[in-house]
């Protein structure tokens, strides 16, 4: 448990640790694309469609990938039509 005066979380060291290594990762990539849009090689449609239809495609492939593969007859499955992928998590 880790507390700062009032608040409390309730986290071990190890999922603190992950957690605020995702952030700062997420948070650099996002600086990266807002740097490139504005100044850098994104600026214009024409040279953005390609790295845009990359990562269309790439969440596409993922989750038809996930759902070929997956096990529709498990109890997890009931009553549901999943049309996603694993969502990834750092735990």
């Amino acid at each position: 448990m880790v507390s700062v005066g009032d608040l409390q979380l309730d986290l071990t060291l190890h999922a603190l640790v992950n957690d605020g290594l995702m952030a700062i990762f997420v948070v650099t990539v996002e600086l990266e694309v807002r740097r490139e849009i504005a100044i850098g090689q994104l600026t214009s449609w024409f040279h953005a469609l390609v790295p845009v239809a990359a990562a269309i495609a790439g969440l596409a492939a993922s989750g038809t990938a996930f759902n070929t593969v997956s096990n529709r007859s498990s109890p997890a499955y009931a009553g549901q039509y999943r049309l996603c992928g694993p969502i990834p998590t750092s735990r």
